[in-house]
C-alpha cells in the first residue's frame, strides 16, 4: 500500500468517526469540537488527495468558523457544556396537546375506506378572513 492511500484511509475513517461523534453527544462544546475535528480530517483528507488549495483553505475556513461559533454558543447557550442535564424540549405539555388536536378529524372530511383524508370532491372549500385578520378555511 501507498502512504497516499494510508493517508486518504486514515483521514475518511477519522472524519467518518469524528462526525458521528457531534451527534452522539450530548454536550455542545464537545459536539463542537468533533465537528471541528471533522473538518480538519476533511482539510488533511483534501491533501492527501494533493488538492492543497482545497486543504489549506478548509482547514483555515471551518477553523475560524468553528472557533467563532463555539465562542457565541459559551455566550448565549445556559448549558453548552452538557454537565447540568437540561433538557433542550420545552413545553412538552403544550406540545402534546397540540399534537393530540391536530389528530382529531375535522367535519366535512371524510375519513374511513376509500376517503383519502381530503375535503369531498363535491364541496368546494371556501375562504373567509377572520375578525383578527387569519384566513380560515371551511369546507
Amino acid at each position: 500500500m501507498t502512504g497516499q492511500l494510508i493517508a486518504v484511509a486514515f483521514f475518511g475513517l477519522a472524519a467518518i468517526g469524528f462526525g458521528a461523534g457531534v451527534f452522539l453527544t450530548r454536550s455542545m462544546v464537545r459536539s463542537a469540537l468533533a465537528l471541528l475535528a471533522a473538518m480538519a480530517a476533511l482539510g488533511g483528507l483534501f491533501l492527501a488527495l494533493e488538492a492543497e488549495f482545497l486543504g489549506v483553505l478548509q482547514l483555515m475556513m471551518m477553523g475560524t468558523e468553528m472557533t467563532l461559533m463555539a465562542i457565541f454558543m459559551v455566550m448565549f447557550m445556559m448549558d453548552p457544556g452538557g454537565l447540568g442535564q437540561m433538557e433542550m424540549t420545552h413545553q412538552k405539555r403544550t406540545a402534546r396537546a397540540a399534537g393530540r388536536s391536530g389528530a382529531w378529524p375535522r367535519p366535512g372530511w371524510r375519513s374511513g375506506p376509500g376517503g383519502g383524508g381530503g375535503p369531498a370532491l363535491h364541496q368546494r372549500p371556501s375562504c373567509r378572513i377572520a375578525p383578527w385578520g387569519w384566513r380560515s378555511w371551511s369546507a
